[in-house]
């Protein structure tokens, strides 16, 4: 449906008038599970322990030969593409990315093979202490939503959807998210956001 002016001039000020425009009655995200407290602190750590990410705003075409096969592999090239045009600003933006591999991310891993019935194509997402992902939605491509998972949720993080309002998101949380909805996120701490952003099986609701 197509958005009013009221409605976009809203969205322009997406996080100063989210109290205006947040309605919980509607649901265009919802929780889906959450990982005990010991894996979601190990899975953490895997990731502070990582240093091989890959910068948002990279070519994949010149990206190195295993991502390149990764992203052939899950058809992930255009999803690439679409989160380096998320931020107009993304040479600068703090933003990082990686597959989970069984050498890098064990803990990650296993869980994934243990659930590769209801989640494929994961990418672990890294976002800079006071960086945002700017108000964006996915254009109608690809699935209705996806799942979104919260390997730490540094305390004054930011995630809303449109219309409904702010995710409630705690460490090990996995939200449903619609995105084809606006969303955005919104990392107002000090600290480092680790999130696993996965899609589902049957890419239905």
């Amino acid at each position: 449906m197509k958005k009013s002016i009221y409605e976009l001039n809203k969205m322009h000020r997406f996080w100063e008038t989210l109290d205006e425009w947040s309605d919980p009655t509607v649901k265009v995200f919802h929780h889906h599970e959450k990982i005990n407290e010991f894996t979601v602190a190990e899975m953490h750590k895997e990731c502070l322990n990582f240093t091989d990410w890959m910068h948002a705003s990279t070519d994949p075409a010149y990206a190195p030969v295993s991502f390149r096969y990764y992203l052939a592999k899950t058809r992930n090239y255009n999803r690439f593409k679409h989160l380096q045009w998320v931020n107009s600003t993304a040479k600068k933006w703090d933003r990082w990315l990686t597959p989970p591999t069984e050498e890098h991310f064990p803990t990650i891993w296993k869980f994934l093979q243990e659930n590769k019935h209801q989640y494929i194509n994961p990418m672990i997402s890294k976002l800079g202490a006071g960086e945002h992902i700017r108000v964006h939605n996915h254009g109608g491509r690809g699935p209705p939503f996806v799942y979104n998972m919260s390997l730490n949720y540094p305390k004054g993080c930011k995630f809303a959807v449109y219309p409904q309002g702010m995710v409630p998101y705690e460490a090990g949380d996995i939200y449903r998210l619609h995105i084809h909805n606006d969303h955005a996120v919104f990392n107002d701490t000090d600290t480092v956001r680790y999130h696993l952003l996965l899609r589902p099986v049957d890419g239905t609701y």
